[in-house]
């Protein structure tokens, strides 16, 4: 699911942290992974 609208990207970056995950841990590429908890290490590999 990617979002698009930055309204939409603010309202998951805050639930997600109410959630307690790490937002920076699921953008990837401008592309945020709604399902998918990636570890950062894995990230910094790719990018």
């Amino acid at each position: 699911m990617f979002i698009r609208n930055r309204a939409d990207k603010l309202y998951a970056a805050l639930v997600y942290s109410a959630l307690g995950a790490d937002v920076c841990g699921m953008c990837v590429d401008g592309r945020w992974v709604m399902r998918e908890r990636r570890p950062i290490s894995q990230i910094n590999k790719k990018g």
